[in-house]
């Protein structure tokens, strides 16, 4: 996930705004079970396979407030909400309405958000340098 700075917007995006500034990055790959030929009539064309990266401690608030430079490897497991929504199957569901507008935007935004409580991730820190002054110490 990364927002570049030029998403930014005054009362929207900054310090004072709704949101605040995205200041980290986090890199995610996601292998889908629907994906894979010899899963697609199995229950694991539900899950998703998730892996990802993620950085802290390098942004120049981040340095001033005293974070550790820390480096993050996840992985994780999740649901696929799109196959549940709109995949075929013996369960019913919203197939018929996949090829509609209201349809198209949900599983628009189901490739790109991850509905919390619908994954679970374990995750492994490395690489984690402290500040002392100016210094750094592993």
């Amino acid at each position: 996930m990364y927002t570049p700075a030029s998403f930014e917007r005054p009362g929207i995006t900054s310090e004072n705004g709704i949101l605040p500034p995205y200041e980290r990055q986090r890199y995610i790959m996601a292998l889908k079970g629907s994906g894979f030929e010899t899963l697609r009539d199995t229950p694991l064309r539900y899950a998703e396979l998730h892996a990802g990266f993620d950085a802290r401690g390098f942004e120049e608030k981040e340095r001033e407030l005293g974070y550790p430079i820390e480096r993050t490897f996840y992985v994780g497991l999740g649901l696929n909400l799109n196959e549940i929504l709109f995949g075929t199957g013996p369960y019913p569901n919203f197939a018929g309405y996949k090829d509609t507008l209201p349809g198209w935007a949900v599983r628009k935004t189901f490739e790109y958000v991850q509905v919390p409580y619908t994954s679970v991730y374990s995750e492994n820190r490395f690489s984690t340098v402290r500040r002392v002054g100016t210094t750094f110490v592993d």
